[in-house]
């Protein structure tokens, strides 16, 4: 029979490669657990109709020899009663995570409200409801599942909208806009809601003008402004130039997808879809060898390395480019000014044209062509549907241009460093003053 527990041999046990379980002799069924990192905690195990479970129910020093013991006895009495803590632990835990719900005539959920429209709306007068539920599921359900739809503001949307044209969707933002503000005007039209917060909204793109993309020196600017800004977001708005691709798919992209200078983005991380296989060129390379790994601690208080390449708290990827990309896009136009009045110039006559990432992307794109890129590899490392790629080969080769697009990207990252070398000059910056 196992000794009982005092309180030198809980404060000085030690910790191994694996969980130890130190059993308490003098209360049969309590355990001192000990995990690798020295974490210390306190469980109870006992059976219920044949079944083993296990109740942790404290942690150490938090929780002493004494309290522990009295505690486990608790719960062990509870047992003998006919009650099974562990189970009523995780259902309690499981409660915990669901979004507080009011009566529906206090809250209404926005998801909820969705499929009402989709049912009582959209199929009835549209062929084209599916598209619309996809729309309104993809870009707002997944943004404000579990809040009241009453309480969605006309900043919400607009952080919401900004996030969709810094992803360059284009005038997929505006359909999805518009899918948006039919729903909130039906939604006041039967005088479930007061007022919309789409009401004086435009559409986010001016689908009048798609040719913006960055000169020389604004590139030179751009990745100035960048070596401004501190991780995360000065590496991810260099990164989103050299590689051309989607801002979700750089800004949330994982360490798993990254095999040496091999980057696999899967089809669930694509617009359209498709998986995205690139050999990164060496530029990006040392962006990525350089960023940090982030700690947190996990929602067992467990010591995680963070799985994302830019994030501010670990457990999730960085979002925020609304609030950001303006802060970037100043230090690009106060750097202009600096340089033109370095060159005896009114820097008032300073100006650079708003851009997204989409423009980045297309940025990179014009570039191909000067560099003689064949607009096949150019479509692929875009990872657009080619016109030459067709039936079969749309959906299962993901190898296309593998090479080609990795050669491409390195010339493309090539005539960045030597733009960026040919602006630079002998003008030293102070990139600080500039923030």
């Amino acid at each position: 029979m196992p000794r009982g527990l005092t309180a030198e041999t809980v404060k000085h046990a030690k910790s191994a490669k694996v969980r130890r379980e130190i059993p308490d002799g003098y209360l049969p069924g309590l355990y001192l657990v000990v995990q690798p990192s020295g974490a210390k905690s306190w469980a109870v195990r006992y059976r219920v109709g044949g079944k083993p479970y296990k109740y942790t129910f404290g942690r150490y020093p938090a929780i002493a020899l004494a309290g522990a013991r009295e505690l486990g006895a608790e719960a062990l009495r509870s047992v003998a009663g006919g009650m099974n803590p562990a189970q009523e632990k995780a259902e309690a835990k499981r409660l915990a995570k669901q979004p507080p719900r009011k009566l529906r005539s206090q809250i209404v959920l926005f998801e909820e409200v969705v499929d009402d429209f989709i049912a009582n709306y959209a199929k009835k007068r549209t062929r084209d409801w599916k598209n619309t539920e996809a729309m309104l599921k993809r870009h707002f359900v997944s943004r404000w599942s579990g809040m009241d739809v009453a309480a969605i503001q006309k900043r919400d949307v607009l952080d919401a909208l900004d996030d969709m044209v810094e992803d360059g969707l284009g005038p997929g933002a505006n359909r999805a806009f518009s899918q948006l503000r039919k729903m909130y005007n039906w939604l006041v039209e039967k005088d479930r809601l007061k007022g919309s917060p789409c009401y004086g909204l435009k559409k986010p793109v001016d689908e009048s003008s798609r040719d913006r993309y960055l000169s020389d020196e604004e590139v030179f600017l751009h990745w100035s402004a960048s070596d401004a800004l501190p991780y995360p977001w000065g590496p991810c708005f260099k990164l989103l130039l050299l590689l051309g691709q989607r801002l979700s798919e750089v800004a949330r992209s994982p360490w798993s997808e990254f095999d040496g200078n091999h980057w696999s983005i899967p089809k669930e991380r694509t617009k359209n879809r498709r998986p995205q296989e690139l050999l990164l060129p060496t530029q990006a390379m040392a962006i990525i060898d350089a960023l940090p790994r982030i700690p947190f601690l996990d929602e067992n208080e467990q010591d995680r390395m963070s799985p994302y390449l830019f994030t501010t708290v670990g457990y999730a990827p960085i979002s925020g480019f609304s609030k950001k990309s303006p802060e970037h896009a100043d230090i690009m136009r106060k750097l202009a000014g600096q340089r033109a009045e370095a060159a005896g110039l009114d820097p008032r006559d300073v100006t650079i044209e708003p851009f997204t990432n989409h423009d980045l992307r297309r940025t990179m794109s014009t570039y191909f062509g000067r560099l003689r890129i064949p607009a096949e590899v150019g479509e692929a490392t875009l990872n657009h549907v080619s016109g030459k790629v067709s039936g079969v080969a749309k959906v299962y080769n993901r190898w296309e241009y593998f090479d080609e697009k990795g050669e491409a990207l390195q010339k493309w990252a090539d005539h960045v460093d030597l733009t960026i070398a040919k602006f630079s000059g002998g003008n030293v910056i102070d990139l600080r003053a500039a923030r």
